[in-house]
């Protein structure tokens, strides 16, 4: 890296040049957590259809010098004085909750308790599940939830992330949330519904 060291908070995003003629860029959250600044990653997931992450992955080689911009974006910076923390993910929407777990988890807060509620289709769609069940090893204030929307053998969960918001009582705790525009639009409607105050309503869209 150029500087040497990159300086951001969990749960921000980095913007990763993909051409330069017409200058463009995408979005990225930061899906690493390295306390000292050295390193910087983000995970991405080729669309077929994708301008940009076919770009990316039809044209960037392993040695070749990227331009970034940011960090960029608090939307997703947790409030470490919140006591009761909801997390809530949603396809490739997982990827920013990685380093915000991982913070969570190894450094001092006055969170007791935090859930991240991971939603996809397919079971075969969830991803850094090894990584996530491990922090959940790591700390008693942590819980893990999958739940999978259409797939008739998953074993846990079954629904949207809406359906898990509407078993617990939500009042007391403050929500971030990434994931698709239509899961977004869902979840806030149903917190609404649930009387969980505005302000304690984060979301980004994936």
């Amino acid at each position: 890296l150029e500087p040497k060291k990159v300086n951001y908070e969990a749960g921000q995003f980095i913007l990763v040049k993909i051409q330069e003629n017409p200058e463009m860029y995408r979005a990225y959250s930061i899906s690493s957590y390295n306390e000292d600044g050295t390193t910087v990653s983000v995970t991405i997931k080729k669309m077929k259809d994708g301008y940009g992450t076919n770009i990316i992955f039809d044209g960037f080689k392993v040695g070749d010098v990227i331009e970034l911009e940011g960090p960029m974006g608090h939307e997703l910076v947790v409030d470490k004085k919140a006591e009761k923390l909801l997390l809530v993910a949603g396809g490739i929407g997982i990827t920013p909750f990685i380093p915000i777990v991982t913070d969570l988890v190894r450094n001092e807060s006055n969170v007791k308790d935090f859930k991240l509620v991971y939603g996809a289709n397919l079971e075969k769609e969830f991803i850094y599940v090894d990584e996530f069940e491990e922090l959940e090893k790591q700390s008693d204030k942590f819980e893990f939830i999958r739940v999978a929307a259409f797939d008739e053998n998953w074993k846990g969960d079954k629904g949207f992330v809406t359906d898990y918001m509407k078993k617990i009582d939500l009042k007391e705790y403050k929500i971030y949330m990434c994931g698709p525009k239509p899961m977004i639009n869902a979840s806030v409607k149903v917190l609404n519904s649930l009387g969980v105050d505005k302000k304690n309503i984060n979301y980004e869209s994936a």
